[in-house]
């Protein structure tokens, strides 16, 4: 952790422990639920393109596969990524 930087909050995303801290350097910032996605938030598009390393497109297709929760959102995007690169 930074000095000096406050924790907005910490989280489980794909199977790591991220902090996820206040800087003017960061491009989006922390969803106030980091248990669902809420796709009507453009800040949250962005944030969870980010942290599930994904396009907007794979996400919204996960959603409907999925859901909305985070942890199965990951499962699901780890799988099909997988599968995609030994083809």
């Amino acid at each position: 952790m930074t000095p000096g930087l406050p924790v907005t909050s910490i989280s489980a995303v794909a199977g790591h422990s991220t902090q996820m801290l206040i800087s003017n350097e960061l491009p989006w910032a922390a969803p106030k639920n980091a248990l669902c996605i809420n796709l009507t938030e453009d800040a949250d598009l962005r944030y969870w393109t980010q942290c599930l390393a994904c396009s907007p497109h794979e996400l919204l297709d996960a959603v409907q596969a999925v859901g909305i929760s985070v942890t199965d959102l990951s499962a699901h995007l780890k799988r099909h990524s997988v599968s995609a690169a030994s083809r």
